[in-house]
């Protein structure tokens, strides 16, 4: 993997509603993930916990790497016997996306039809409210709204910092940028290095089962 590089996955986890996608993809998971995946209740949930895991594990393996990916004690994916990979994933249905990088880095995915105003109120900065009143129309502040807290998300993957205020999802950190991916309806941001990146939507066909 170059120094440089950050490689970015997401899907539609859609596809694991059909039930050989959902084995296949089940039996291709570590023990731990299996665990966590099947103590879900739901199957939407199981789908987007699945495709977490898959996901982490193609990122791994597109940088080089051959080795499992476990969670810490605080829940917080890593590459077991690689300190030097950055790893994190997010998911909101029917979305997950994971992302590798040799520098701490953060993802978030979040519904545009979640009301933020009340978050808004507490925890972001008088610098974002001014930016978020300068949109006219309700849909564009709608939009920028769920934007920031996605940085703010990511913000707090990236260094595990939880003063809200205090994290500028109009300032990224020094030597750091966040970019934008599309998808209608929803927010999806990234924070990466100011080096190079690649980004990919996966399908079902892109895993080896």
């Amino acid at each position: 993997m170059n120094k440089t590089e950050t490689i970015i996955y997401w899907m539609n986890t859609e596809c694991f509603n059909e039930a050989s996608n959902f084995e296949k993809g089940l039996n291709q998971l570590n023990e731990e993930r299996h665990t966590i995946t099947l103590a879900l209740n739901q199957r939407e949930d199981q789908n987007l916990s699945l495709a977490a895991g898959l996901l982490l594990d193609l990122a791994v393996e597109a940088s080089g790497f051959k080795a499992d990916v476990l969670h810490d004690h605080e829940n917080k994916p890593y590459v077991l016997n690689h300190p030097e990979l950055f790893i994190s994933c997010t998911h909101c249905h029917p979305y997950a996306a994971a992302i590798i990088s040799k520098q701490p880095v953060g993802i978030d995915i979040e519904s545009q039809r979640i009301n933020f105003s009340d978050i808004e109120k507490h925890y972001y900065s008088d610098e974002e409210k001014n930016y978020l009143q300068s949109f006219s129309n309700n849909n564009d502040r709608q939009k920028a709204r769920t934007d920031l807290w996605c940085r703010k998300e990511c913000l707090i993957k990236f260094d595990r910092l939880h003063d809200l205020k205090a994290l500028s999802g109009l300032r990224p950190p020094l030597g750091y940028r966040f970019i934008s991916q599309f998808i209608a309806g929803y927010s999806f941001e990234i924070l990466i290095p100011d080096t190079s990146y690649s980004i990919q939507e996966v399908t079902i066909h892109d895993f080896k089962f």
